[in-house]
């Protein structure tokens, strides 16, 4: 992971952390403390395989208002306000006021203008009723592509693990 999620300079970015490809994408050091390693690793290695196929984008974004004070989302939800300026943003918004849950691990872009927002499990993890919710709006309101990965172990015999 480390060789993989530092930047070419290997050069530590303001504020500590492990660049990807941007400066402001930056993979918090708390991720790489022992217990916090797995809760993330899915993420940042679903991230690392779209930023191959073109794409950028976030692990730390909140698409509502709420804890608007949480330095870790800041960079990401600017970036969601400057690419949804419109109705939608304010539609969503509205409509998730309050509600923290169920919010996708992902949020991709590419310079091309196209989005979308990923929810990543490990095998056969279950998807809340929030979560489900939650795509839906951003479909509904922001009209973009929403999509839930898995990701299986390579040595994995069956597709059917437990959650």
């Amino acid at each position: 992971m480390q060789k993989m999620s530092t930047n070419p300079g290997n050069q530590k970015p303001k504020g500590g952390g492990h660049c990807l490809l941007e400066e402001e994408d930056c993979i918090p050091e708390e991720v790489f403390k022992q217990n916090r390693m797995a809760c993330f690793f899915k993420d940042y290695f679903t991230l690392y395989h779209y930023r191959k196929k073109g794409w950028n984008g976030y692990v730390w974004f909140a698409i509502g208002e709420w804890e608007p004070n949480i330095c870790k989302h800041v960079a990401g939800r600017k970036k969601i306000e400057k690419r949804f300026r419109g109705q939608g943003l304010k539609e969503i918004r509205k409509a998730r006021k309050c509600i923290k849950k169920g919010e996708p691990n992902l949020f991709l872009y590419k310079p091309n203008g196209d989005t979308m927002f990923l929810l990543v499990r490990i095998r056969n993890r279950t998807v809340s009723c929030p979560q489900y919710e939650c795509l839906a709006q951003i479909r509904k309101f922001l009209k973009v592509d929403v999509g839930i990965v898995r990701l299986w172990p390579k040595n994995s015999s069956s597709k059917t693990a437990s959650k």
